[in-house]
């Protein structure tokens, strides 16, 4: 079985779906659910499950989401989800620069001023548009983020991964820019968007929302919704739930029937949204150059007369031609079930013979001769006096026969070609799963819960082994710590009281004041004493006993002085000879001078040694 692509339209009142399925690089739509509106009510569809869910969310929003998935059994597949343009706030912001990284840092004190509801309740995706070298303007769209965690946690309890939520708005933009349905429209002579400095408009007006894409240069620049009551009017005048059935009774009513029906009250609620268009436009300044594309399935219903939108005069011409063509596309599905019945018996009737048209082709122009035929005259419309040719817009609007065959009721039915592309990554995503371990997880519960399981075994007998040996350890630190203190108690008998560390401590101090002292005895060992030698010299060389006194004496490198007192001229005489002997002093001159004083003789000897 090929994988499939679920898209969902989340209008709680208009929800619908589609499957797509790929083959040979294409895409294609395999199959349709549309809403069952006249077959059963919101209230009481799916009553045996409802009360479940709706104990688990508490947002009937979701409850419908739900309910449709569990309805038609989507499972094990990836899903694309279209919220109403309704459920989602857009904002255009200007920036003075074009820094990607600056703009994303200032965005959010930007929409924080702009919203009212609190930014941390919303998920937002956002378009940079640089319009020159200092100016950007940024497109953001924000959704609610306890609603993205609810399709998270009902896509995750079905096994369904969420490729992308998307706005509706941006679904139908994504329709217009798509290359096939571009082709497909230049063929068939429609007028294309815009690609100039003229802004395009896409209006929708649906059976589910109604809302106006403002689009420039292929990019989506602004989204408006308009609120109001289609879909609840829709769901009140469908009996069988069949879009045909509705077109055809919608178009082939008559504007002068005057009644309180639904009816009417849907003709209003669209002349309201008549009005609310026009505004828009002209507060948009539309150009001659707008092109503007009308879509939904009440697009035939209205038109651009010039200066205003406004409904067509009913009933529609082609309501006939419309119900020919759904009575004729019934017949050939009974036509395949008579051939058999006919073959046998041999009997052909003679009305055969008559003059009816017999294919689609001649039924559609006999039904576009009678309607030209019997159009009135006021449907001719003449452009007023003050509106010229060229200041008219380019329309492109789908006619009530293009709705022909047509199921779907809201924006799937307008979205077929381009759906496939929101599988795809894009910068206006409101959420995409990137990785799908969640759902991975979720769709393999017991092979995950048996590996956790073995897991958990393996780490618990490693755990157990690595238990085992740090109590071996421990041991081991217990036996030596043991004979550690029996040696320290043996070496230092003062720590046997004392713990290891401490022990360890006093031994080492121990063990540093030892060494200094061998050092300092290693100095003195070492020492030179011939400063000492020199003044045990000096000190002899008055060998007799008497007054003698040095006050002052120098030994440098360059001179010897000396000075003091003595009790005699002869020894004195005798100190100047003695010194005369030394070494150091031989046959250098000496310099004596002397005084006589109440002390003794007072002398100053002097020796210089550079000569």
């Amino acid at each position: 079985m090929d994988p499939l692509l679920y898209v969902l339209d989340c209008n709680p009142l208009c929800t619908e779906g589609v499957a797509l399925s790929r083959r040979d690089r294409r895409w294609r739509v395999i199959h349709e659910w549309s809403v069952e509106w006249g077959m059963e009510s919101p209230s009481d569809e799916n009553p045996d499950s409802p009360k479940e869910d709706a104990d688990s969310h508490d947002d009937p929003w979701i409850n419908r989401v739900a309910a449709f998935m569990d309805r038609h059994e989507w499972r094990n597949q990836s899903v694309v989800f279209l919220v109403p343009t309704e459920d989602v706030v857009s904002r255009k912001i200007g920036f003075p620069f074009k820094d990607r990284r600056k703009i994303q840092q200032a965005l959010r004190f930007e929409l924080e001023g702009e919203l009212l509801e609190e930014l941390d309740d919303m998920r937002f995706s956002i378009d940079i548009r640089v319009l020159d070298q200092k100016s950007t303007e940024v497109l953001v769209l924000l959704f609610g983020r306890e609603r993205t965690e609810q399709l998270q946690r009902i896509c995750l309890e079905r096994d369904l991964l969420i490729r992308s939520i998307d706005c509706s708005a941006y679904a139908l933009f994504r329709e217009m820019i798509h290359p096939s349905g571009t082709m497909q429209q230049f063929h068939e002579g429609k007028t294309l968007p815009s690609m100039d400095e003229h802004a395009g408009f896409q209006i929708y007006l649906g059976a589910d929302e109604a809302f106006i894409n403002t689009v420039q240069g292929q990019r989506l620049e602004e989204i408006k919704f308009f609120p109001n009551r289609l879909p609840e009017l829709s769901a009140g005048m469908t009996e069988n739930g069949r879009l045909q059935d509705f077109l055809y009774q919608f178009a082939s009513r008559s504007s002068e029937e005057t009644s309180t029906d639904p009816w009417e009250s849907l003709q209003l609620e669209l002349e309201w949204l008549c009005s609310q268009f026009t505004r828009h436009l002209r507060g948009r300044d539309y150009h001659s150059g707008s092109s503007i594309t009308i879509h939904g399935i009440f697009s035939p219903a209205i038109e651009w007369d010039g200066i205003r939108f406004k409904l067509r005069t009913f009933p529609l011409p082609e309501a006939e031609t419309l119900k020919h063509r759904e009575t004729y596309q019934e017949d050939l599905e009974e036509s395949s079930l008579e051939e058999d019945f006919v073959a046998e018996s041999g009997v052909v009737g003679e009305e055969a013979q008559d003059s009816s048209p017999d294919t689609l082709d001649e039924l559609m122009e006999e039904a576009s001769r009678r309607s030209e035929e019997d159009a009135p005259e006021e449907d001719t419309l003449d452009l007023p006096p003050m509106v010229t040719e060229e200041q008219v817009p380019l329309i492109t609007q789908i006619s009530l026969l293009n709705l022909s065959g047509r199921q779907m009721w809201g924006i799937l039915g307008d979205t077929r070609e381009a759906l496939y592309e929101l599988n795809e990554k894009h910068s206006l995503s409101l959420y995409s799963d990137s990785t799908p371990w969640r759902r991975f997880l979720h769709r393999n519960r017991g092979g995950v819960l048996g590996l956790v399981f073995f897991s958990l075994l393996f780490l618990a007998g490693g755990y157990a082994n690595l238990w085992r040996h740090n109590q071996s350890l421990e041991e081991d630190l217990r036996r030596t710590e043991l004979i550690l203190q029996n040696e320290i108690q043996r070496v230092y008998p003062e720590g046997k009281d004392a713990g290891i560390e401490a022990a360890l401590t006093g031994m080492s101090e121990k063990i540093r004041k030892r060494r200094q002292e061998i050092k300092v005895s290693k100095t003195f060992e070492e020492r030179n004493y011939k400063t000492l030698d020199f003044l045990n010299r000096i000190s002899t060389l008055l060998e007799d006993p008497g007054e003698f006194r040095i006050d002052q004496m120098e030994y440098g490198k360059d001179r010897f002085s000396m000075s003091g007192s003595i009790e005699s001229y002869d020894r004195l005489q005798l100190l100047k000879n003695g010194l005369k002997n030394i070494d150091e002093f031989k046959e250098r001159r000496i310099v004596e001078s002397n005084r006589k004083s109440q002390e003794g003789i007072i002398f100053r000897i002097s020796i210089d040694l550079n000569k």
